[in-house]
């Protein structure tokens, strides 16, 4: 009868306690984790797919004549870009580019002709834009924070010259347009400075092939009067310029 009593106050004991140990100690729940809606998920995928640059250049014309007649001058592009992988930036490049006429080449071109000096009081201004619209690929040698790149383009280049000469309350002006493909290429470096921006250098070679066959059509105007003639818009081709540009990209 005292071995039940000690079994039996063991059992209670244990019995007791027991609910003690479940309270102290709670069994670990797993811990629940948020899922991204469908939304959100697509919205950070298109962030990090389609990419805005913005860059202002400095335009150099590099080809023969056309660095002779013309001024370094400038310009702005906007490049919206689709990042076919980590390495690839696959996009549409617009810009608008142009260089103002380089006076004192013309001044002595008029006295190559006329074995005289440009009478004093003749002004000349002008210039040669072009505005490109390429498909462009720009390739990245690797994922860091600071990303060496190349880049080549395709597509045209919408371009026009023209000069204005005036001189004792006469002025004559000329006008030419032409339509040509346009080929680029070139290197830059890229730094993120954010999530969401970096801060890029780039300088390519743009190749614009302008006609050399004098059948471009230039309109001159004065005291009245119109006239068209034929002749070359540039006198190279290709027509070479060397944009070299500093920009934003919005990542």
């Amino acid at each position: 009868m005292k071995k039940f009593g000690i079994t039996l106050g063991l059992i209670l004991s244990v019995g007791y306690v027991a609910p003690l140990w479940a309270f102290d100690d709670p069994i670990d729940e797993p811990a629940k984790t948020s899922t991204p809606s469908p939304s959100d998920t697509l919205k950070q995928t298109e962030e990090k797919l389609i990419t805005i640059s913005l860059s202002p250049f400095l335009l150099i014309p590099v080809s023969g004549n056309t660095a002779k007649g013309y001024n370094v001058g400038g310009g702005a592009e906007v490049f919206i870009g689709y990042s076919a992988d980590k390495n690839l930036l696959l996009g549409l490049d617009l810009g608008l580019q142009d260089v103002s006429v380089n006076t004192d080449f013309f001044a002595a071109g008029f006295q190559q002709l006329t074995g005289s000096s440009l009478p004093a009081g003749v002004s000349v201004t002008g210039d040669f834009g072009y505005y490109p619209v390429m498909a462009m690929a720009k390739y990245s040698f690797n994922t860091n924070k600071v990303r060496p790149y190349v880049l080549w383009g395709l597509g045209v280049a919408f371009n026009s010259a023209s000069e204005s000469i005036s001189y004792n309350n006469q002025s004559l002006s000329v006008n030419a347009h032409e339509t040509d493909f346009l080929m680029s290429e070139g290197l830059g470096v890229a730094f993120q400075t954010g999530d969401n921006l970096e801060i890029f250098l780039q300088v390519r070679l743009d190749m614009d092939f302008t006609s050399n066959n004098g059948t471009d059509t230039f309109t001159l105007s004065g005291n009245g009067a119109t006239e068209q003639v034929k002749g070359n818009l540039s006198d190279d081709s290709p027509t070479l310029f060397l944009p070299i540009q500093i920009g934003l990209r919005f990542i």
